[in-house]
């Protein structure tokens, strides 16, 4: 506990996988002058029940070899059995107590008081409140000093950690006391906090009870919320049955087969290994646990829906001695550890824990929830594990080595890698014709050529980036998927891959929320490739896209409504349309559901058109508008609502697209997701009402009153959205434009997920135009969206990442600000060609580093590696827990 895991096993040597043979362990020392004499510790923080005299005998002149004023703190009153006083010293911080010295009032010779006994109280955070020092026979008297001069130190037999002290002078007859005293021990650095276990049992003689345990005490038979014997620094010898103190321990008989313990630490660590100091006695049916399976995570709840590690013990024969038990953790980041023990035999005895563990500022998240892991056992090794990037106070020395060896190869094989180019090289470029089947894929012509980045635009872009201060990272290039010769070119963009390429099980392939476009697969590219892709379709010429993919037919609409933006649900898409061009015929297809069939079909009510009363236009798309309007509810009451007009316009196929995407939508029902309160006709045109947000967008709401918000409220926000989104995520649903501007607040400010971002025009700057027919979000946008037109909940999941980056600069400024549209994709361009970002968004000044680390996680390459918004709500709560705790 005081000291390294390293150092503490020093002395120790292997015997075996997992199993340590210990001598005493070798300990720095802890028996320093805390600062009495020395005054390091301030008269303020000395204070007392009473005093004979503040000015001579206060507690300020208790301070040990030390002749001052009165040369002593004298209480006010004579003690006795019935009579309480007490002097207070106020450490400031978390100290390990290993040992009190006390002396009397020698007064330059005419002091005659002092005290020959006396108990310990003491207090730190993490405890209810004061606990009273028992040592190892469970006296809470300890034996003082015999005259006024001599000191007297007593060691404790559990060292303890407090941050305030009280010294509780006693006397069996009532005489006059004064006291001089020293506190011994060290600082306390150590990151545990508590520790909870089921209650220990003795048996006839022996005591194997956790005696120091200053938490508290249930009666089922539980311990929680402090510390003890288990953590105290004092590992017990092999003479368990007579020393039985130093040890805890458990009968299976009566606790049951397994034993829980439960360690909460103050921050999230990365843990190496941990280890536990055991006692053998078979002939006294006393042994190691059989298994140990190990629980990581922010809080016991959450640590029990994560992924456990699960370790044996290896077979050893040993008929009475102690062993250190080494159980390796693989770089676990946690904040709780649970330890479940499976019994071997009759008892379990335990005389201390340690942890080996480093600081980790970004903490792991999105662990997936899975079967038990064994030690060793490795998930599909073609999906990375969502783990943000960690960090350590050191490197450890053992791996130094190594690692310049591995640069060494590395070198080696950097020469004759160069060779092997410059001949490829000389090669390609003898052949040029082969370059444009090397070209990759994008979903957007709006660099030209995109082929490559621009260097001139990179450049500026690098140089615009350095000078702001922002760390930039290059990665490797990966491999570029070629073209086929062998295919034939497509009628539209569309067909990029064929069926052996592309899963129908792929997570791209959902249903979608905010921008329905049932109709087609969301891996086509929202527009053509660019030129120098050799399969490519010019924008001015036909505007529909008819093509094959995985052997069917897909439905033909205008190229906008192709991409899902032509009939948002939620808002009115700013879609541009070429007027000149004109649609291609249509094939016959069923005809849509008449409008009142359809509305009787949905369950929802249907509103009167004459209760509606139009106010205000908030924005207007090429099928659709949104108006905010008042709607009466009777003669005397009315309310103001949103409603989105769907118009006559369009073909037959993409109405009936609409139509399916309104019967979904009138069964969302999530307490963080606008409700459709109802359904109207106005002729021909159908009219969606939606509940009107009375604070209006979380956007706006943070540049006018974020100073005035607490971190809980931030985080409440966070945590609203992600429940909302993890609602979606559930039914399958894309949002594809989640943003602060698209979350609105009711009159209890609580979180409402929408979509009417843009319809308007305030935000008309945080959308990209494509050639003036459509506009994108791209800087909320993951790289797949923007360079391969690929939509999930993942993508989602990037989009939340920038959300809360915006709730955390309290929306002060756009993201990439720095950055016009080009430079945001030529950003994104770049993690195409390498494993992340030229530029990411800045860390808030307000942001914990765990939030930065979660937005981090959001912004990886590899959908894979980006946590689910199920993990991101769990995560959230750990935090709130945190938060409330604190």
């Amino acid at each position: 506990m005081i000291d390294r895991f390293g150092e503490n096993l020093a002395s120790g040597r292997k015997s075996g996988d997992g199993l340590l043979s210990l001598a005493t362990p070798t300990r720095i020392d802890c028996n320093l002058a805390l600062g009495m004499e020395s005054r390091e510790i301030a008269d303020e923080a000395l204070t007392s029940s009473s005093s004979f005299d503040e000015s001579s005998v206060g507690p300020r002149n208790a301070r040990i070899k030390t002749e001052q004023n009165g040369g002593a703190w004298c209480p006010r009153r004579q003690i006795s059995p019935t009579v309480r006083e007490w002097l207070q010293i106020d450490l400031g911080t978390r100290r390990l107590i290993t040992s009190i010295e006390t002396q009397g009032r020698y007064g330059e010779g005419v002091g005659q008081e002092y005290a020959t006994a006396y108990s310990i109280e003491y207090w730190r955070p993490e405890l209810a409140g004061w606990h009273r020092y028992k040592d190892r026979n469970e006296n809470e008297i300890l034996p003082a000093n015999n005259d006024t001069s001599t000191p007297v130190t007593r060691k404790m037999d559990s060292p303890f950690v407090a941050s305030k002290i009280r010294i509780v002078p006693w006397s069996d007859h009532t005489r006059t006391v004064c006291m001089r005293v020293e506190l011994r021990g060290c600082s306390f650095a150590d990151p545990l906090r508590s520790y909870a276990a089921p209650w220990s049992f003795a048996e006839d003689n022996r005591r194997w009870m956790d005696n120091s345990y200053d938490g508290d005490v249930f009666s089922n038979g539980t311990m929680t919320g402090g510390l003890g014997q288990l953590y105290d620094g004092v590992v017990g010898s092999e003479r368990f049955l007579n020393c039985s103190y130093d040890w805890v321990g458990w009968r299976r008989s009566e606790t049951g087969s397994m034993v829980e313990l439960e360690f909460n630490f103050a921050s999230f660590r990365n843990f190496t290994s941990i280890a536990l100091h055991v006692g053998y006695f078979e002939a006294k049916m006393m042994g190691a646990f059989s298994s140990a399976s190990l629980h990581f995570g922010t809080s016991r709840e959450d640590a029990l829906q994560r992924l456990p590690l699960q370790f044996g013990p290896p077979i050893e024969s040993l008929s009475r001695g102690t062993r250190w038990v080494i159980i390796p953790t693989k770089h676990r980041v946690a904040r709780c550890v649970l330890i479940k023990l499976e019994m071997a035999t009759e008892w379990l005895l335990i005389s201390e824990l340690k942890f080996e563990s480093t600081p980790a500022r970004m903490m792991s998240i999105g662990q997936r929830r899975m079967g038990t892991l064994p030690v060793g056992g490795l998930l599909n090794p073609s999906r990375k594990s969502s783990v943000a990037i960690l960090s350590y106070d050191f490197v450890p020395t053992e791996y130094v080595a190594l690692a310049i060896g591995v640069i060494l190869v590395l070198i080696g094989m950097g020469t004759v890698f160069l060779a092997v180019y410059l001949v490829r090289q000389k090669r390609m470029n003898a052949g040029k014709e082969r370059r444009s089947h090397m070209a990759p894929i994008y979903a957007y012509d709006c660099l030209a050529p995109v082929g490559r980045a621009d260097p001139a635009l990179a450049k500026g872009l690098e140089a615009l980036l350095t000078s702001n201060g922002t760390v930039l990272s290059m990665a490797r290039r990966p491999t570029v998927l070629p073209s086929r010769p062998s295919d034939k070119a497509p009628s539209s963009s569309a067909r990029l891959y064929d069926a052996r390429e592309l899963s129908p099980t792929d997570d791209c392939y959902y249903s979608e929320y905010a921008d329905p476009d049932m109709a087609s697969s969301p891996t086509v590219p929202l527009i053509p490739p660019p030129p120098a892709v050799e399969r490519r379709r010019s924008i001015s010429g036909s505007s529909t896209l008819q093509t094959t993919l995985f052997g069917k037919k897909r439905r033909s609409c205008p190229l906008d409504q192709q991409h899902g933006l032509a009939y948002s649900l939620y808002y009115a898409s700013s879609d541009v349309t070429n007027p000149e061009e004109e649609e291609q015929p249509q094939r016959a297809t069923a005809k849509p559901t008449p409008l009142m069939e359809l509305f009787a079909s949905l369950g929802c009510p249907l509103v009167e058109r004459s209760r509606l009363e139009m106010q205000e236009k908030l924005g207007e798309g090429e099928f659709s508008e949104v108006h905010l309007c008042r709607m009466k509810i009777n003669d005397s009451v009315s309310c103001q609502v949103a409603v989105k007009t769907r118009r006559s316009g369009g073909n037959d196929h993409c109405w009936k697209d609409f139509e399916r995407e309104l019967r979904v939508l009138a069964k969302l029902d999530h307490a963080n997701i606008i409700r459709l309160l109802g359904v109207s006709a106005d002729n021909d045109n159908c009219l969606l009402v939606f509940e009107r947000m009375e604070n209006g967008d979380l956007n706006q709401y943070l540049r006018l009153r974020g100073s005035r918000l607490s971190s809980s409220d931030l985080l409440r926000f966070a945590g609203q959205i992600a429940d909302g989104m993890r609602y979606l995520e559930s039914l399958h649903f894309v949002h594809r434009d989640l943003a602060t501007r698209n979350c609105l607040l009711d009159h209890q400010l609580n979180i409402k997920i929408a979509d009417f971002g843009m319809a308007r025009s305030l935000y008309q700057n945080d959308y990209y135009r494509i050639e003036g027919r459509f506009v994108l979000p791209i800087r909320w946008m993951a790289w797949e969206c923007v360079l391969l037109g690929k939509f999930s909940t993942k993508t989602d999941v990037w989009a939340f990442g920038v959300t809360l980056w915006e709730v955390y600069m309290l929306a002060s400024e756009q993201p990439f600000a720095v950055c016009n549209d080009q430079q945001v994709i030529e950003n994104l361009q770049h993690m195409y060609y390498n494993e992340s970002l030229l530029v990411y968004l800045r860390k808030p000044d307000i942001c914990p580093p765990e939030l930065y680390a979660l937005m981090m996680s959001c912004w990886s390459k590899d959908e894979t590696d980006r946590p689910t918004f199920a993990d991101i709500r769990s995560l959230l709560r750990g935090f709130t827990s945190a938060i409330a705790s604190s």
